[in-house]
């Protein structure tokens, strides 16, 4: 899972790096785990591109 920076940690520096902030953090890592929970299969796909 990746885990993004919250807002205080990117405030100096170059170039600024996407962030959010704790409490949307807790509530992404609340929901991961809430559907981990709810679910049996994991869905297979495949997302992004590679470089």
């Amino acid at each position: 899972m990746h885990v993004p920076f919250i807002t205080s940690q990117v405030i100096n520096r170059k170039p600024i790096a996407p962030s959010l902030s704790l409490e949307q953090i807790v509530t992404g890592i609340e929901a991961a785990v809430k559907a981990i929970g709810e679910n049996q299969e994991d869905i297979k796909t495949v997302e992004g591109q590679t470089h």
